[in-house]
């Protein structure tokens, strides 16, 4: 996540680069609470009031949650309560609006990101049975279907560190978690979108890969991924593929955790990468499995 002062650095950054056209549109760019959610009008359009910032949502504009790539506008702008929640929809919760500035101040948003709060917890499991989840002693309940059956931010599923589906059951009181979502004050109970566990075996017991990471820097014909490995009953070979073009990039050999047997991280940082040629998606294969993973890349 970009840290305040980076967020005005690339504002002012934007401005200056745009300064000569003082009276025409400027990028722009709010992140705050949402005060205000207009209609939807017939061009499919609507406003809503991020602090004290008219944003103007047109009809092209792409809508986001943190679990939701693409969030319909009717989902968006339903009144219907988040669980735990007292305010209608998305009101009262966080949005970023990206997009350019007319001369009146209104932003048009190009996206639009929304979540009912940014709370995040890391600490430990402190119950995990037939009465419920508590992390770090408080009580942890999921945004699944049953409790938000417009599913605007839900839970998938439980997974570990690296990446792998777990059995919730396998996070006994003490390991390490990370949970995401929003504190609801009205219940003290945190709604999770996202649960991770530290330690914890894959539910699957194939072999597996993830991708955690993966980040060029065409100009330098640098690329780096990450990932990691679940199921392996022994060292394996990784090769990597321009997932485009098929061309091969090349191999890393993994070796088991020995802490928690099965599994492994890896890294595969290929260098000299003609800027032609590089990859803006790349597939990992474990040979001799049928384990496979592809990730876009992320370029700076």
């Amino acid at each position: 996540m970009r840290t305040i002062g980076t967020k005005i650095a690339a504002i002012f950054a934007m401005m200056t680069a745009v300064a000569p056209l003082a009276h025409a549109q400027a990028p722009g760019e709010v992140e705050g609470v949402i005060v205000n959610i207009g209609a939807l009008q017939l061009d499919g359009s609507f406003t809503l009031t991020v602090m004290g910032t008219t944003v103007l949502v047109p009809s092209s504009a792409v809508i986001s949650t943190p679990t939701v790539a693409n969030l319909s506008r009717d989902k968006f702008l339903s009144t219907a309560t988040f669980p735990g929640r007292t305010e209608l929809g998305f009101l009262g919760g966080t949005a970023i609006a990206i997009g350019t500035t007319g001369a009146d101040g209104v932003i048009t948003a190009e996206t639009l990101f929304a979540e009912p709060g940014e709370n995040v917890a890391l600490g430990i499991v402190t119950q995990n049975d037939a009465a419920g989840l508590k992390v770090n002693g408080m009580p942890v309940k999921f945004l699944t279907e049953e409790v938000d059956s417009l599913l605007r931010m839900p839970f998938d599923v439980p997974t570990n560190d690296l990446g792998f589906e777990i059995n919730l059951a396998d996070a006994i009181v003490g390991t390490p978690v990370g949970i995401e979502g929003y504190y609801s004050t009205v219940e003290s109970t945190f709604y999770a979108f996202l649960l991770e566990a530290t330690g914890i075996a894959a539910k699957d017991q194939r072999v597996q890969i993830s991708a955690l990471r993966a980040l060029g820097r065409p100009a330098k014909g640098e690329l780096e991924i990450r990932g990691g490995l679940s199921g392996i009953p022994g060292p394996v070979t990784i090769a990597f593929f321009n997932a485009t073009t098929n061309a091969a990039l090349g191999q890393v050999n993994v070796v088991p955790d020995p802490a928690l047997p099965g599994t492994a991280v890896f890294r595969f940082r290929p260098r000299n990468i003609p800027q032609a040629q590089f990859p803006t998606s790349v597939r990992a294969n474990v040979l001799n499995t049928t384990a496979t993973v592809t990730v876009a890349v992320e370029t700076r």
